[in-house]
């Protein structure tokens, strides 16, 4: 989990840092071939998910092939130029002295390539790769992740919203007994029932929809690792209780080794690897051969050895080199050009966070208590006769409107905290288990 101190946070109690207890919800659930156990799960938390999406994405299989290819082009550049062996035999089938093969010479002798620094080279090349591939998985593996605390975080979202629209149908089933009261004492008149009962269908209503939301949220969840049906009941953890967080200028530190950045170092690294290549391929390969010859003549063998060098010009690689300098000076500057847009972005997140923090607590410590008073004073007030039903409705929704306001403040604050972590690299932010 990130730890900020924000300069406006203040000291909470348990009764203002978590909500009401979210619904369980009765959602159909058929077993799972790869999760099946003897019984569904109670809940679910957002580490374990993110650990079945980093685990069986199918996105994330292709980086297994990539490793396997690149370790057989490693094992490829390791094979050197093969050994050459030549037999040839002189002063055969010709005239006078040299009729038959009585002087014939003959001779067998071995040629081989010293290459081993081009190898060597190589090798070094191909293996470097397999750090690119290693950090493109990195990445993926935190975007997925991402994506999975988002609709993790949405659905606990959706959930808290539930519990919040369960409490609005019962105040507003109690508000309906009350008003039957006055209705039947002829202390209101019927149109305030009628109204009320409308209110109600509404809440229900709405409370239809978040169900349905929620069940499209948890197949979304679930696909992440590659399931059509949750093998759990809920979610557990809560955006209502209080999240910590590292300062900005910790976080700056983070994103210089976040693995975006240190991709185009990587690769900067692998285009020198290959200057350095294309440098010593630039040098003539030396040619050994070592050999016996014998001669036919008066049956004596002779030893033989030689060095070729080929002949060849100092800049043959001149323009293979200069191409790879422009790559390198063109990949620093899209690090540049990254580096400047992701610290712009880390520090516009930072705002969005400390904005949405501030949302939180206004509307948690001030705006909610508030409307609550407000409320409880128009009930009472409207059941003396002294308010309309319009006033004690426009106050019920007020307040409702506050709550559902917090819990998508609440959300705001953890998905602007995944962003900055997937942005730097962080471990994404875990939730606080419910116990």
């Amino acid at each position: 989990m990130l730890f900020i101190n924000l300069p406006f946070a203040k000291k909470r109690t348990t009764a203002t840092l978590v909500l009401s207890v979210i619904t369980l919800l009765s959602l159909p659930l058929m077993p799972i071939p790869s999760f099946a156990e003897d019984r569904i799960a109670d809940s679910i938390n957002l580490s374990t998910a993110i650990q079945r999406t980093t685990e069986y994405h199918p996105y994330l299989h292709k980086y297994q092939h990539q490793f396997d290819a690149q370790k057989g082009r490693e094992i490829q550049a390791s094979v050197s130029i093969p050994l050459e062996v030549e037999v040839s035999v002189e002063d055969i089938l010709g005239t006078g002295d040299l009729t038959g093969i009585d002087n014939a010479e003959s001779s067998l002798s071995i040629r081989w390539v010293l290459d081993d620094n081009i190898i060597n080279q190589k090798v070094s090349l191909e293996s470097s790769k397999k750090d690119i591939i290693e950090l493109e998985q990195q990445i993926a593996k935190i975007n997925l992740a991402a994506q999975t605390a988002h609709y993790f975080l949405k659905t606990l979202a959706l959930q808290d919203k539930l519990a919040i629209s369960d409490q609005a149908v019962k105040q507003q089933q109690d508000t309906i007994v009350q008003i039957q009261k006055r209705v039947d004492a002829g202390k209101t008149s019927i149109s305030d029932l009628l109204r009320a009962q409308a209110e109600l269908e509404k809440e229900l209503l709405q409370q239809e929809d978040l169900l349905h939301e929620i069940k499209s949220s948890m197949r979304r969840l679930v696909a992440q690792w590659g399931e059509r049906y949750p093998d759990f009941k809920t979610l557990n953890g809560s955006i209502a209780i209080e999240p910590r967080f590292i300062t900005l200028p910790e976080l700056e530190q983070k994103l210089a080794t976040s693995p975006s950045l240190k991709r185009f170092m990587v690769l900067k690294s692998i285009t020198q690897e290959k200057v350095d290549l294309a440098q010593v391929q630039s040098k003539p390969l030396w040619r050994v051969s070592a050999g016996v010859k014998r001669y036919e003549l008066s049956g004596d063998y002779g030893l033989t050895a030689g060095v070729t060098i080929p002949i060849m010009q100092a800049n043959r690689n001149q323009g293979l080199i200069a191409a790879l300098r422009a790559e390198q000076n063109q990949q620093q500057s899209e690090f540049n050009a990254l580096q400047q847009s992701a610290e712009t972005q880390l520090f516009v997140l930072y705002q969005e966070l400390l904005h949405a923090q501030h949302v939180k607590e206004a509307l948690q410590e001030r705006i909610i208590p508030s409307l609550n008073k407000a409320l409880e004073e128009t009930t009472r007030v409207y059941l003396q006769g002294k308010y309309s039903f319009m006033e004690l409705t426009s106050v019920q929704r007020d307040l409702l409107k506050a709550k559902i306001e917090l819990i998508d403040a609440n959300l705001m604050v953890y998905m602007t905290m995944i962003e900055i972590e997937k942005l730097t690299g962080l471990q994404l932010t875990r939730l606080e288990e419910r116990t």
